[in-house]
């Protein structure tokens, strides 16, 4: 998939407020695995605290590279959606050779 893809599936899913969960084959950066979920707080799908509201849900990145173009695709979306989210990042796994990338939100 392309960066515009991997942000076109994301915006929607952040807009229905769906579980979704895609794979996609190498893309000349390496192998990559993206998976999120959304849902309502409470939600199964949001993985929520007792007494949250809102949106929750997260976003991992794997990939090859620390610096891959999909990693601007998920942010963009995340802004799009005006989401307040957090990132951290694992660093380069040399046994695994990825890197994963997590983005979480929370929209009250």
């Amino acid at each position: 998939m392309t960066k515009a893809e991997i942000k076109a599936v994301l915006t929607g899913a952040l807009q229905d407020g769906v579980a979704l969960y895609w794979q996609f084959p190498p893309s000349g950066t390496g192998r990559c695995l993206v998976w999120g979920e959304t849902g309502p707080a409470g939600g199964p799908a949001a993985d929520n605290q007792p007494g949250e509201r809102g949106m929750k849900g997260m976003v991992e990145l794997y990939t090859t590279l620390e610096e891959d173009p999909l990693f601007a695709a998920v942010e963009e979306a995340l802004r799009g959606a005006r989401l307040a989210f957090s990132w951290e990042s694992s660093g380069y796994d040399r046994d695994a050779g990825l890197v994963k990338h997590r983005w979480r939100w929370v929209s009250l």
